[in-house]
């Protein structure tokens, strides 16, 4: 059976990269979130049955692509961690900001794309 993965890009500075996420990953994102702080991003709804046509994946991805804008916007800093973690920022750029305190390696989310792994 294949699994429907969504493409998040990320950036930071001028790094950037791409990661792979499951719905599921959104919804213990949202989890974890709500246990720190308050969001006012609201995640697409989940799809009970059946196949998902095109049409409902791309609304998917463009809902998952708002709510992480607006997850970006509402996050406290106590919650970066968990923002990097998500987005599997690159040790390289971690290092990097150990060494300049004064830049921020928040990822911002550039868009999505989708797929299918097996």
């Amino acid at each position: 059976t294949a699994t429907h993965c969504n493409t998040v890009m990320c950036s930071a500075g001028v790094n950037r990269w791409e990661v792979r996420k499951r719905f599921s990953d959104f919804v213990q994102l949202n989890a974890a979130f709500k246990a720190k702080q308050k969001i006012t991003g609201i995640l697409p709804p989940k799809q009970l049955f059946g196949k998902m046509s095109d049409a409902t994946i791309k609304k998917r991805e463009e809902g998952l692509g708002a709510y992480l804008e607006t997850l970006l916007l509402d996050m406290l800093p106590p919650q970066v961690d968990m923002v990097r973690a998500f987005c599997q920022v690159p040790q390289s750029l971690l290092r990097q900001q150990e060494v300049s305190s004064s830049s921020s390696t928040a990822p911002a989310v550039l868009g999505g794309g989708s797929g299918s792994v097996s």
